[in-house]
């Protein structure tokens, strides 16, 4: 796992994720998250199932 002030990645299950924290003006910030995986469809759906986690606050990830 890594977790710095812009960065926070680690695996979930065979997929590696990544979540970025780019900022936008003042407090605001972009979180951008990006996926690797041996299949598109287990990565595409771990990526899609964190996005709406980040955007719904929903926990745990």
């Amino acid at each position: 796992m890594v977790a710095t002030a812009a960065e926070v990645a680690g695996n979930r299950g065979a997929v590696r994720v990544t979540v970025l924290h780019l900022p936008v003006i003042d407090t605001r910030y972009w979180q951008v998250v990006i996926a690797a995986g041996d299949t598109v469809q287990e990565t595409q759906s771990t990526c899609n199932d964190l996005a709406h986690r980040i955007q719904h606050d929903l926990h745990p990830l």
